[in-house]
C-alpha cells in the first residue's frame, strides 16, 4: 500500500467522522507524534456561474492578452530578427526520476 494512498483514504476517513458528527467548525485528533486538523476552508467563497463566460455582460469579463508561443517558436526556429528582438530560446533543466 503506497504512503499516498495511506494518506489519503486516511484524510477520507477523518472527513466523513467530521460530516458525519457536524462538528460546527474544527476536528483535532492528536497522539504523541502527529496531530490532524479539519477545518473549513478559507478565502473567497467560490462562484458559481449559471452560464459561459461568453455570455456575461461585458462588465463582468476580461479579457487576457497572452504571448503565442508557438508562433515565437516556429519564428525563432526561422531566423525571424523581429521575433529574436524580443525572445529566445532557454535552456534545458534537468530532473531526477526514480523508478
Amino acid at each position: 500500500m503506497s504512503v499516498y494512498f495511506l494518506t489519503e483514504w486516511l484524510k477520507s476517513i477523518f472527513l466523513v467522522k467530521v460530516l458525519c458528527y457536524k462538528h460546527s467548525r474544527l476536528f483535532l485528533a492528536e497522539s504523541d507524534k502527529r496531530g490532524l486538523t479539519i477545518s473549513n476552508n478559507g478565502g473567497v467563497l467560490p462562484l458559481k456561474l449559471p452560464c459561459e463566460v461568453n455570455q456575461l455582460p461585458p462588465q463582468f469579463q476580461r479579457i487576457e492578452v497572452s504571448p503565442d508561443n508557438s508562433v515565437i517558436r516556429q519564428a525563432l526556429e526561422a531566423g525571424d530578427i523581429e521575433a529574436q528582438k524580443v525572445a529566445q530560446f532557454g535552456g534545458r533543466d534537468t530532473h531526477l526520476s526514480v523508478l
